[in-house]
């Protein structure tokens, strides 16, 4: 529905912003920070 779409978009926003914030520190995350960092903010939206 409408929620999970708006859920899912800013999720991807959030990801996007933190990571090119991050850029410069770190590039890419591992594949368990990814893992874990995705449940989190999935927990927590």
């Amino acid at each position: 529905g409408a929620d999970l779409a708006e859920a899912n978009l800013n999720n991807t926003c959030f990801k996007d912003c933190t990571l090119t914030d991050l850029r410069t520190e770190d590039a890419t995350m591992s594949t368990s920070t990814q893992t874990l960092f995705n449940e989190f903010y999935s927990e927590n939206i």
